[in-house]
C-alpha cells in the first residue's frame, strides 16, 4: 500500500498500522514549494529520541532517495524542522503475511481432504489398473502404447546417434595424434641418421691415419733391420730390450692387420646388398608415380624397406638424382 505525506513547518506526522501496515518503508523525499534558502530536516521521532533521515536546501538539493523500514507498532513520527519549506514524503507498506492459524486450519482442512481423495484415488487404481484410456481423434481411437513404442524408438535412435558422432570424434582425434607421433618418429630417425653419417665419416678418416700410420711403422721397422744387420756388434742388454719390444710391436701390427681383413671381408660381403638396393629404389619409384609427393611417415609405412639396407631418409639423401626431400615429404626429380 503506497504511503504520501505532506509536511508542513512544524508538523509532525504519527504513522500507525491502521494506516496501512506495521512496516513502512520510505524511498523518497522532495521539496514541494521551496520558499526559503533554508535548510529543512526531515527527522524520526522514536519516543525519546530523534535522528534526521536527510537534509534539503532550495537549489542545491531539493530531493533525495532514502531507502527506510520503519516499524508502525513502535509508535513511529515524522517531523519537519527548519525553514519554511513544505516536504513530500513517499513510500509504500509492507504487505503482512498471512495469520499462522489460518495457515494451520486450511492444512488441517486440506489434509482431511486428501487422505479422503487417496482413499477413492486408490480404488480407481485398482479397478482400472492395466487399462488406458482412449484418444478418439478425428472419429478414430489412437493406440496409446503405440506413440509411447514410437517415441522411445525415436529416442533410443537419437541417443545411438550421439553415440555414433562422438566416437567417430574420439577416432580422427586419435588418428591425428598417431600422425603427430609419425612425424616426431620420422624427425627423430633423421637426426640419427645424419649423427650416424657424420660418424661414419670420421671412423673412415680415424681408420686411413691409422693405415698411414702403420705404413710408416713399418718403413721404419725395415729401416731399423737393415741397420741392425749392417752393424751386427754384439748384443747388449739394451739391444735384447730393444728387440724384445720391436717383436712386441710387430705382433700388435699383425693383429691390426687381421681385425682390417676381417672389416673389408664383411664390407666385400655387404655387397651383395646390392641387388636390395635397386628393388627397393624401384619399389619407392613406382609408388610416388602413382601417389605424387608422400610425407616420409606415410611413405616408410606403404613401401617396406630390406633390412639390410639403411635407413629410408638416409637412402633418399644417399640417392639425390632420383629422390628430392622438402618440407617432410618426399618426391621424384
Amino acid at each position: 500500500m503506497m504511503f504520501a505525506k505532506n509536511l508542513k513547518p512544524g508538523q509532525t506526522v504519527k504513522v500507525t498500522p491502521e494506516d496501512g501496515g506495521e512496516i513502512l518503508h520510505i524511498s523518497q523525499v522532495c521539496m514541494s514549494k521551496p520558499v526559503d534558502g533554508n535548510r529543512t530536516y526531515l527527522k524520526i521521532v522514536q519516543g525519546s529520541q530523534s535522528f534526521a533521515a536527510c537534509v534539503l536546501q532550495r537549489d542545491k538539493q531539493e530531493s533525495c532517495s532514502v531507502d527506510l523500514f520503519l516499524s508502525a507498532r513502535e509508535g513511529i513520527q515524522l517531523a519537519l524542522e527548519g525553514g519554511k519549506n513544505e516536504l513530500s514524503v513517499i513510500g509504500y507498506f509492507e504487505p503482512e503475511p498471512e495469520s499462522e492459524s489460518e495457515d494451520e486450519g486450511d492444512m488441517a482442512g486440506f489434509e482431511g481432504e486428501s487422505e479422503e481423495e487417496s482413499e477413492e484415488e486408490d480404488l480407481s487404481e485398482d479397478e482400472t489398473d492395466g487399462m488406458t484410456a482412449p484418444v478418439i481423434r478425428d472419429g478414430r481411437v489412437e493406440d496409446l502404447d503405440a506413440q509411447e513404442e514410437d517415441s522411445k524408438k525415436k529416442a533410443k535412435t537419437a541417443n545411438n546417434n550421439k553415440k555414433t558422432q562422438a566416437l567417430k570424434a574420439l577416432q580422427a582425434a586419435a588418428a591425428n595424434d598417431d600422425d603427430d607421433e609419425d612425424d616426431e618418429d620420422d624427425e627423430e630417425e633423421d637426426e640419427d641418421e645424419d649423427g650416424d653419417e657424420g660418424e661414419s665419416e670420421d671412423d673412415e678418416e680415424n681408420d686411413d691415419n691409422e693405415d698411414d700410420d702403420e705404413e710408416d711403422d713399418e718403413e721404419d721397422d725395415e729401416d731399423d733391420e737393415e741397420e741392425e744387420e749392417e752393424e751386427e756388434p754384439a748384443p747388449t742388454p739394451q739391444d735384447k730390450k730393444r728387440k724384445g719390444q720391436q717383436q712386441q710391436q710387430k705382433q700388435q701390427q699383425q693383429q691390426q692387420g687381421n681385425k682390417k681383413a676381417k672389416t673389408q671381408a664383411a664390407a666385400s660381403s655387404s655387397g651383395s646388398g646390392g641387388g636390395d638396393e635397386a628393388t627397393y629404389r624401384n619399389a619407392l619409384i613406382e609408388f610416388l608415380k602413382k601417389n605424387g609427393p608422400t610425407p616420409l611417415a606415410s611413405l616408410g609405412q606403404k613401401v617396406k624397406k630390406p633390412a639390410s639396407l639403411p635407413k629410408m631418409a638416409a637412402f633418399l639423401k644417399a640417392n639425390p638424382n632420383t629422390f628430392s626431400v622438402e618440407g617432410g615429404k618426399c618426391s621424384l626429380k
